[in-house]
């Protein structure tokens, strides 16, 4: 895939990361953990061939409910308000990654 096609389709807010997937399954209920950890199960977008970004950065189209969005939204709200941290390379809060759930949330309910 060419650079151009893979930045529109991953601006797209159902297109997320697989970062973002383990991080909103950490402090997601079980039922939600099973449903995102089936979505790492697929296969990815296809990365341009000079892309630089290893498994982490690997994209993965989701088709979640409107409902399914909303359970996950209210669980990622709660991993803020309790002030938790993300893991990896570097800790931040939750609120980038509730941003993104937000932005899936308003695409579902536009539609």
């Amino acid at each position: 895939m060419d650079w151009s096609s893979y930045k529109k389709v991953c601006d797209k807010p159902n297109v997320l990361s697989r970062w973002l997937i383990q991080q909103t399954s950490a402090v997601c209920s079980a039922e939600i953990k099973q449903c995102l950890s089936s979505i790492l199960k697929t296969v990815p977008l296809e990365k341009p061939e000079d892309h630089k970004g290893g498994e982490v950065l690997d994209m993965f189209q989701t088709d979640f409910s409107q409902t399914k969005v909303k359970d996950i939204v209210a669980q990622v709200s709660a991993a803020c308000d309790a002030g938790l941290q993300t893991t990896g390379a570097v800790e931040r809060d939750y609120l980038g990654i509730l941003r993104a759930w937000h932005e899936y949330e308003r695409m579902l309910e536009s539609s």
